[in-house]
């Protein structure tokens, strides 16, 4: 819960996320985590938020909206067969494209509360994935709801 927590309201846990002095004292290729598995050769959003197993898996929508972002909209993965059956692969792209949109601001905030960037390089770039999205006329409507606030960390509620 602490977890979940930090990362809606941007609490950074370097201590957590960060690289542990290795054998010699040292930060080194031989580093891991608190909560590695992989020896930093493999990033997963989804164990990086179960501990390795040790929690229940997050469904993306839920990240996206702890952080202001719309999570599922129009259909969801177990819909996507039928939709291809009905030919509406229009409506496939939007949806993958915004799963895309999505993960790439849980991964900006994730940096963040990992201190592997700062407040202001984590609101640069999710500034910039924001505004491209919205240049785009086909994703008017994922970018008009998605809590701008929330997304850079200024609401404080």
């Amino acid at each position: 819960m602490l977890q979940y927590r930090a990362f809606r309201y941007g609490v950074q846990l370097p201590w957590y996320f960060g690289k542990l002095l290795d054998n010699k004292g040292k930060i080194s290729s031989y580093s891991k985590t608190y909560c590695d598995r992989y020896q930093g050769k493999h990033l997963d959003i989804c164990e990086l938020f179960t501990n390795c197993g040790a929690f229940t898996r997050p469904h993306l929508k839920n990240l996206a909206m702890l952080m202001g972002l719309p999570g599922k909209a129009g259909f969801d993965g177990s819909q996507v067969y039928q939709a291809y059956k009905d030919g509406k692969l229009g409506e496939i792209d939007l949806y993958v494209m915004h799963d895309v949109y999505q993960t790439a601001f849980i991964f900006m905030r994730y940096r963040y509360m990992a201190g592997e960037v700062g407040l202001e390089v984590y609101r640069a770039a999710a500034t910039k994935l924001y505004e491209w999205i919205g240049a785009k006329p086909e994703h008017k409507a994922f970018h008009d709801s998605i809590n701008l606030s929330l997304l850079l960390l200024q609401d404080e509620a």
